[in-house]
């Protein structure tokens, strides 16, 4: 019923009020209190991100409407042989990601293969840093270049450029893209993120790095905290190694070189998720030596090495089993090779030959019996027709290595690179009487006693240091088995 008295431009009013008000009413009252959170995971890698509320179990569920204003932490957990690089959105770094919902929210959670190298600049792979080549590749990549376009006129020589293809930086680029997010707001821009990289990479410092190049929203907005995240972005590299030397029941000797010197930290435990305990060298180098004690014995460890801040490798093939306790019996199997480094594809078809014959078995230690690096034993020549051509044995067995005549051509007698590049039980360490040489020492392991002499320079008469030595290393043994091996046939 329409009122006495009333005018059309009142009803007018009165309809155009209800229509504004109709209009203003949800539809649905959890429209208004409701938001999407969505998890997405870019990376090359795989693993889950689950939720603390709601049902998302991402794998499976990636994504729920949860209430605005609850409260959610988001945990990535990655696959067996993975690892989390990081956040974005309305997260960053590593660890768990808490925040309240308050309007639809993309969570992005990369995961990456476990041996990937630690988020680094060096995007071509060239040990090198360089604004035109490493620079120019993140700025094109997050202006979201892709292809040719990527790639073209901006990769490093190869070699050294160990990636090269669209694919593979593309590929290295969206695993690490969390590292990217220089100034901590959750995206990873060229305009500010880009900017601040080739900024750095160019040698600015200060104000002129940070000026215009910081986002809305960042964490790190200083010079301080801006610098100190890209240095962080600039890690050593792992140049050779890691490879083991001089094990015992309760210790092994791990070494690795870096392209400048560091303090060299080994993290280490029985569960490769959980690299509890640590090791570290005692001085700054870049041939890093690091021994780790207080093992158990015939136990089998994960290690990864690094720095005290990061580790640098890591991975499911960097692992190793101690050996057993002095007099224990054990099946064992033992690669013995000699004259083996001529850099040749004979040498490669010879190691894959025992890797296949091998299977998956342990190789419990491995006697290296000289002539490892033809021509000259150079330490180039190791690097590579000996560490290029055995990385995974080399980081998974324990080697045990005799001088040969090749190795003898570099430098002066007692003082040739082969000494510098392993770790020997000269101090009676590993079971045999000490030696206090290089040249010829022992170890036991298991029920083994296994004796390394100089069949190239040492003096073999009966008289001679060697010769006495080895007298009373066989005097003081126990063991039931013996294995001596030097590089020359003995007839």
């Amino acid at each position: 019923m329409i009122a006495s008295g009333s005018t059309p431009a009142k009803l007018f009013a009165v309809f155009f009020i209800a229509i504004i008000a109709a209009a203003a009413a949800p539809a649905n009252a959890a429209e208004d209190v409701n938001s999407t959170v969505t998890i997405t995971r870019p990376g090359s890698g795989s693993g889950t991100v689950i939720s603390s509320v709601g049902a998302i179990n991402c794998g499976a569920t990636c994504s729920d409407s949860l209430a605005n204003g609850t409260s959610v932490t988001l945990t990535a957990t990655p696959a067996a042989n993975m690892q989390f690089t990081g956040w974005l959105g309305p997260c960053t770094g590593t660890g768990n990601c808490t925040f309240t919902v308050n309007g639809a929210t993309t969570a992005i959670a990369t995961f990456a293969p476990f041996g990937l190298a630690l988020p680094r600049l060096d995007i071509d792979g060239t040990a090198t840093y360089d604004p035109l080549t490493d620079g120019l590749l993140i700025l094109r990549y997050l202006f979201g270049l892709t292809g040719t376009s990527l790639v073209n006129g901006v990769v490093g020589p190869t070699p050294p450029a160990t990636r090269t293809t669209a694919a593979q930086i593309t590929s290295y680029l969206t695993d690490i893209r969390p590292a990217l997010d220089i100034d901590g707001n959750g995206q990873a821009d060229a305009l500010t993120d880009g900017l601040l990289v080739i900024r750095y990479l160019f040698g600015l410092r200060g104000s002129g790095l940070i000026t215009g190049a910081v986002g809305a929203g960042a964490t790190r907005s200083t010079v301080v905290n801006i610098e100190s995240q890209l240095q962080d972005l600039l890690l050593p590299n792992v140049l050779r190694g890691p490879y083991l030397n001089v094990a015992t029941p309760t210790s092994m000797t791990v070494r690795w070189r870096t392209d400048v010197n560091t303090t060299g930290r080994v993290r280490y435990g029985t569960n490769p998720a959980n690299l509890s305990l640590s090791a570290d060298a005692i001085a700054p180098a870049k041939d890093q030596v690091v021994i780790l004690t207080g093992l158990s014995p015939d136990t089998r460890y994960y290690y990864s090495v690094g720095l005290s801040t990061a580790p640098l490798l890591a991975g499911p093939k960097q692992k190793f089993v101690t050996p057993p306790p002095a007099g224990a019996a054990k099946p064992m199997r033992i690669w013995v090779l000699g004259d083996a480094g001529t850099g040749t594809a004979a040498q490669i078809q010879g190691r894959d030959a025992y890797q296949t014959f091998n299977g998956t078995r342990e190789t419990d230690l491995w006697l290296v019996l000289g002539d490892n690096a033809y021509g000259v034993g150079s330490d180039a020549e190791y690097q590579s027709n000996h560490f290029a051509i055995y990385p995974d044995l080399l980081r998974g067995t324990v080697s045990w290595y005799t001088l040969g005549n090749h190795e003898a051509l570099t430098g002066p007698v007692g003082a040739h690179p082969y000494y510098d590049i392993f770790s020997f039980p000269s101090a009676g360490q590993a079971g045999g009487v000490a030696s206090g040489t290089k040249a010829y020492n022992s170890f036991n392991y298991g029920n083994i006693h296994f004796i390394n002499l100089d069949s190239q320079e040492t003096d073999r008469a009966a008289n001679g240091a060697m010769a006495t030595w080895l007298q009373s290393d066989l005097n003081n043994n126990t063991l039931p088995w013996v294995i001596a091996f030097w590089h020359h046939p003995p007839y």
